[in-house]
C-alpha cells in the first residue's frame, strides 16, 4: 500500500530534478493506480501505458541542434487522461501542450512558457509568458496579470496566488473576481487545502491570512515554516550575532621568527600565519553566527520548543512529526592560536569559521516533535549515523554505532527505544513503501552488502555505492537491485524481489537504468532497449531508447510531473 504521509527532509521541500535518466509515474485513480512511462526516443519524448504495447509520441522538435540534451516539461492529470509537456525548448522557453491520450490528439496552449501548473482536473492551466500570468481554460488563454515571477494555484485551478516581480507583491485572485494585494516583499508561500488559509513570510515576519478579513502576524525574524492543514505552523526564527576574531583566538606567539623550511616546525608555523592573514591582521574582521529557535503556533498562541535549533532530519506533515537537532548551548569558545597546528585543513576564512562553529556547537542532541510536544531522544549525536521516520508516523528509527534502534510511536507518546537489528550501516525510507530498508555487513571496499526490509532478507552482495540506496528501487513490497556489481564491466545482473523471493531479471545491466513501477513492474534499460519486467515476464516495449524520465509526485498523489 502507497503510503498516503506527506514526508520531507527540510522544512520547506523543493525539489529540483535536472537530468535524470527514466520517468516511471503513476496517477491515483480511486485505489487503482495507473502506471505509466515516459521515456525519450529517436531524440523525441513517447508516452505509454505501462499495460500497452505501442508508446505515443509527443514531441515533435525537441532538440535545439544536433545531439544536444534539451531538458522537457511534463505533468499527467485527468487520472492518467491528459499529459502537459514542453517542445522545441529555447533559452528555457517553450512551447506548451497537451495531449489527450485516448484521442491521441495533440493541442497548442502557448509558446514562450517559463512555468506552468495544471489542476487536478486537467481542465485549467496556468502559465507564464514575457513575465505575464495567463489562465487556460482548454479553448482559450486570459491574461491574470503582468509582471509575474512565480505563482501557485488550487487543487480545482479555481484560485490563484502569484507574486509580482515589482516589488514581490503577493496577490490572490478567487475565480473571476478582482485579485486583493495581500504584501509585498513576500516570500516562501504556503497554503492550507482550497486555499482556506495562506501563510508568507514578508520582510522576515510569518503572516497567516484567510485572504478576505482577517491577518495575522505570526512572529518577526522566521527563516522557516511548515504549515499544517489545520493551520498550526512550526517555525524557525533566527538571531545574527558577530563579534570580532581578536575576542576569540590569542595571538600568543604574535611575532614569532620563521622556522627553517626544513625543520618539523615549519607546517604548524605556516598554519598559524595563515590565521593570522585571514581574519587577525584585521582587528575590525568579524566571525558572524546565527542562533535559531524552533516555535509552534496552534492557531491562536505561539510557544517556544527549543532554543539553538540545529538542523531538520525527517518530517511526516500528516502526523505533525518532526526529527531535528538541537545544541545544549551556544557560548562563543576562546582558544589560542596553537590550537590550529592540529587542523592542516587551514587554507580560507572559511576553514577557520568551520573550526570555530564546530566549537561552538558542540555535540547535537536529537529531538522528535509531535504535535506540540516534544521528545528529547536520549542519544549522544556524534553516535548517530542516521535517523528517520516510518512513512506510516508509527516509529522512529536511528542507527546507532552499529546498532539499528526502533521506538514506537503512539499517539503523542514515544516508546521505549529496542534493539531491531545489529551490524546495520545505511538506512533508509522510500516515499512509496512503508517499510524500512537498511543494510548490514557492509563491505566499504567492495560496495556490497546484505540488503533488508522490515526483518526480511531481501538478498547478499547487493550493490550499494558509498552507504547509499540510490540505486536499490522500492515499492510497496518490491524491490529491484544489482547483485554481484563488477567495476570492471561496469555492470551487475538486475534481480526483482517481490517480498518473498528474489528473480533474476537481466544479466550486465548498467546502475540506475531501471525503475519500479506503479503497478509493481520493472522497467529497465538494455543496450538501448527500453523494457518491462517482474517475475514472472519480461518484454520489449521500444528500441533506441536514449532516456527515459523519473517522476515526482504531488503531495496527494493526484498529479504526477516532471519539471
Amino acid at each position: 500500500m502507497i503510503s498516503k504521509q506527506k514526508k520531507i527532509g527540510t522544512i520547506i521541500a523543493f525539489v529540483c530534478i535536472l537530468a535524470i535518466i527514466v520517468i516511471v509515474i503513476a496517477i491515483n485513480n480511486g485505489d487503482k493506480r495507473t502506471a505509466m512511462i515516459v521515456f525519450q526516443k529517436d531524440n523525441q519524448m513517447h508516452f505509454m501505458y505501462a499495460s500497452k504495447k505501442e508508446p505515443v509520441q509527443l514531441t515533435e522538435q525537441m532538440y535545439e541542434q544536433g545531439n544536444k540534451l534539451i531538458s522537457p516539461t511534463f505533468i499527467v492529470t485527468d487520472n492518467a487522461k491528459k499529459i502537459f509537456y514542453s517542445d522545441n525548448i529555447k533559452d528555457r522557453v517553450y512551447d506548451l501542450y497537451y495531449k489527450d491520450i485516448k484521442k491521441n490528439k495533440s493541442v497548442k496552449v502557448a509558446s514562450g512558457v517559463k512555468s506552468y501548473e495544471v489542476s487536478i482536473d486537467g481542465k485549467k492551466v496556468y502559465y507564464i509568458s514575457e513575465d505575464a500570468l495567463y489562465c487556460y481554460d482548454m479553448k482559450e488563454s486570459k491574461k491574470i496579470a503582468d509582471k509575474v515571477s512565480r505563482f501557485y494555484i488550487s487543487d480545482n485551478g479555481k484560485k490563484v496566488l502569484y507574486i509580482t516581480t515589482d516589488s514581490a507583491s503577493l496577490y490572490y485572485k478567487n475565480g473571476n473576481k478582482e485579485a486583493k494585494k495581500l504584501a509585498t516583499e513576500a516570500s516562501v508561500v504556503s497554503h492550507t487545502d482550497n486555499f482556506k488559509q495562506i501563510a508568507y513570510i514578508s520582510n522576515g515576519s510569518l503572516y497567516i491570512t484567510d485572504a478576505k478579513d482577517k491577518t495575522e502576524t505570526i512572529a518577526d525574524d522566521v527563516t522557516q515554516y511548515i504549515m499544517y492543514d489545520n493551520k498550526d505552523i512550526i517555525y524557525i526564527t533566527s538571531d545574527d550575532y558577530s563579534v570580532t576574531y581578536a575576542s576569540i583566538i590569542t595571538d600568543s606567539l604574535k611575532g614569532e621568527t620563521a622556522p627553517s623550511i626544513s625543520s618539523d616546525e615549519y607546517v604548524d608555523y605556516t598554519i598559524r600565519n595563515m590565521v593570522r592573514q585571514q581574519v587577525l591582521e584585521d582587528e575590525s574582521l568579524k566571525y558572524e553566527y546565527s542562533v535559531r529557535t524552533l516555535y509552534y503556533y496552534d492557531g491562536k498562541k505561539s510557544e517556544m520548543i527549543k532554543a539553538n535549533m540545529g538542523t531538520i532530519c525527517d518530517s511526516i506533515i500528516d502526523e505533525k512529526q518532526l526529527v531535528y537537532t538541537t545544541y545544549e548551548s551556544m557560548s562563543m569558545p576562546k582558544m589560542d592560536i596553537k590550537v590550529f597546528n592540529e587542523y592542516s585543513g587551514i587554507q580560507y576564512k572559511e576553514d577557520i569559521d568551520n573550526y570555530i562553529t564546530n566549537l561552538l556547537l558542540g555535540k547535537p542532541t536529537y529531538n522528535l516533535l509531535i504535535g506540540d510536544t516534544n521528545h528529547s531522544l536520549p542519544i549522544d549525536g556524534t553516535t548517530i549515523k542516521k535517523c528517520v521516520l516510518k512513512n506510516d508516523g508509527s516509529a522512529l528509527y536511528y542507527i546507532k554505532d552499529t546498532a539499528l534502534c526502533e521506538q514506537k510511536i503512539s499517539g503523542r507518546r514515544l516508546k521505549k527505544a529496542t534493539e531491531y537489528a545489529t551490524n546495520v550501516s545505511v538506512l533508509a525510507t522510500y516515499p512509496y513503501a512503508e517499510s524500512i530498508v537498511y543494510v548490514k555487513d557492509y563491505d566499504a571496499a567492495k560496495n556490497r552488502g546484505s540488503l533488508y526490509m522490515d526483518d526480511k532478507l531481501v538478498d547478499n552482495e547487493v550493490f550499494i555505492p558509498g552507504e547509499s540506496l540510490n540505486y536499490v528501487e522500492i515499492n510497496d513490497d518490491c524491490v529491484a537491485y544489482l547483485h554481484n556489481y563488477s567495476y570492471d564491466t561496469d555492470n551487475g545482473t538486475l534481480k526483482y524481489y517481490d517480498g518473498k523471493k528474489a528473480t533474476v531479471i537481466s544479466e550486465n545491466i548498467e546502475y540506475g537504468k531501471y525503475y519500479m513501477l506503479a503497478n509493481n513492474q520493472l522497467a529497465y534499460l538494455k543496450d538501448k532497449v527500453l523494457y518491462i519486467a517482474d517475475a514472472k515476464n519480461n518484454r520489449k516495449v521500444a528500441e533506441n531508447v536514449q532516456t527515459v524520465y523519473r517522476y515526482i509526485y504531488s503531495d496527494d498523489n493526484k498529479k504526477a510531473y516532471y519539471k
